[in-house]
């Protein structure tokens, strides 16, 4: 949402716009949140979420924990 945003696609609306009143907001699939300081983090991709047990795991999320720990020097989660 923005004055850097486009006004519309060339034949309509793409399926995931997604409109609120007057506002129209573009879907980008992407998931984040923002921490107590205000800081917006990524944590992954909407599609490429894993549902396990009625959660949403997020593989790059898991992927930087793992990372954390020295013993880790690489990893891929899939």
């Amino acid at each position: 949402r923005g004055q850097h945003m486009m006004l519309r696609y060339w034949h309509g609306s793409p399926p995931n716009e997604s409109v609120s009143g007057n506002e129209v907001w573009f879907d980008t699939g992407d998931v984040g949140s923002v921490d107590d300081s205000g800081n917006v983090w990524l944590i992954g991709r909407a599609n490429g979420r894993i549902k396990s047990g009625g959660e949403n795991i997020y593989p790059e999320e898991v992927e930087r924990t793992l990372l954390q720990h020295p013993g880790v020097t690489g990893v891929v989660v899939v």
